[in-house]
């Protein structure tokens, strides 16, 4: 294998191995043509490459009657990279709204038929929405979320250019993987139930993603953003314009102005776990993806501040009640607030989402094990802070002191341009 690679064919490669399962990955040129933005023919050049190299073999076979190209990984004897724990994706402010919203808070229009749902200064509306099957929950941000991933790799994020890849390709049994399901087939006395088994559970998740990619295929977005300065409105924008599942594939394809919106913005961490955090625990995902773009903000880190949170922040990504709601009851506000709100951070601390938390002052002073446990009153509670730390998070320091040392030069430039300016005068 030491014949040297073209980039298509090594990107080919990179892919089959990133998405290889047990060392094999069932595919066709077309879908690798769509998820790498390559033609048909450079697909094929690099297969062919990849073949002749020794890197991969290939098989050909046919399943319920269509045919289908086999192209079976054979590693070489370096390990095969870990799949990381964070996922890059566009900061914007949807995705931080979309978090929170569900159909049920929403309020239909029996007239026009649209169902309207608002949230953190951003209103979704859902076309006939009581002709689609499902809802707009927590499943429906994940899809979301899985293709903001995928739209940032195949873009480079924060590039003026007008070239925008707004198409998106998701491997089924992958997305269905990291969501939780059981969806590898394990040795048993009975392979066929098995087989059986797996099948229906593919079947049940390509149901509920096909009900998430309606609901996201006629909804549009409307919102207002400052961004260097100036304000600027987002009006009735579609999500997604193209959709479907095919042979193994979710693809979607993101509305041109929204991909143009979503290619500006500038980049955070998604924690992959977060799709394994069930509706039951919607509020732990809210905070999860809360405290990730917050851990993971370059003003933040500069600032030692990344991993503290004010308590009244936290609570406004959670449904949680309010106070003045509590105190309308005969409810304790540490039973409806306090506990779960710790509830949803534990959750977090078990799926290995953080790797730490406890309360602290400012300062990031800690609290005392008296002071912890013997809140006065919500006040004091809410005002408090949660200090955090992500599992595995990326380390930005490289990307920022290379950041900081081009802010430099360009200071450097500009007080240069000045000067000669000046002597002329």
């Amino acid at each position: 294998m030491s014949e040297k690679l073209t980039k298509s064919a090594q990107a080919v490669l990179n892919y089959l191995q990133e998405h290889a399962e047990s060392g094999s990955i069932s595919i066709e040129q077309k879908v690798l043509a769509f998820c790498l933005h390559l033609s048909r023919a450079t697909i094929q050049n690099a297969l062919e490459q990849l073949q002749k190299a020794g890197h991969i073999r290939k098989e050909v076979g046919k399943e319920e009657g269509t045919a289908n190209t086999y192209f079976l990984i054979q590693f070489s004897s370096a390990p095969v990279p870990s799949k990381p724990a964070m996922k890059a994706i566009p900061y914007s402010k949807p995705a931080v709204a979309m978090a929170k919203m569900r159909s049920k808070n929403g309020k239909p229009d029996t007239i026009t038929g649209i169902l309207s749902i608002e949230c953190n200064g951003v209103k979704l509306q859902i076309k006939n929405f009581a002709d689609i099957v499902g809802c707009f929950s927590l499943n429906t941000h994940k899809l979301f979320c899985a293709g903001l991933i995928q739209f940032t790799n195949n873009n480079n994020i924060g590039d003026k250019s007008d070239k925008i890849n707004c198409g998106v390709a998701i491997s089924l049994k992958e997305y269905a993987a990291m969501c939780g399901y059981d969806v590898e087939e394990h040795q048993t006395d009975n392979p066929t139930k098995e087989k059986q088994r797996v099948k229906n559970l593919l079947k049940h998740v390509r149901k509920q993603i096909a009900s998430d990619l309606e609901i996201l295929y006629t909804s549009s977005l409307t919102w207002s953003e400052n961004t260097n300065k100036k304000s600027n409105d987002y009006l009735d924008i579609r999500i997604i314009t193209d959709k479907g599942i095919k042979n193994g594939y979710i693809y979607m394809k993101f509305n041109d102005s929204f991909a143009s919106y979503l290619k500006l913005r500038r980049l955070t961490q998604y924690p992959v776990a977060l799709f394994s955090v069930d509706a039951r625990s919607a509020n732990a995902y809210r905070l999860g993806q809360a405290m990730s773009f917050h851990y993971n903000n370059d003003n933040n880190i500069k600032s030692h501040t990344a991993n503290r949170m004010k308590i009244s922040t936290l609570l406004e990504y959670t449904d949680l009640p309010t106070i003045s709601e509590i105190q309308k009851g005969e409810h304790s506000w540490t039973d409806r607030i306090k506990e779960p709100f710790e509830t949803a951070l534990d959750e977090l601390y078990r799926r290995e989402i953080l790797s730490d938390w406890w309360y602290c002052h400012s300062g990031d002073i800690v609290l005392t094990d008296d002071e912890a446990q013997n809140f006065p009153d919500f006040e004091t509670w809410s005002n408090m802070l949660i200090h955090f730390e992500i599992s595995q998070a990326t380390d930005h320091s490289s990307r920022l002191a290379t950041k900081e040392e081009k802010k430099d030069k360009r200071e450097v430039k500009r007080k240069n341009t000045r000067t000669k300016k000046s002597k002329a005068d």
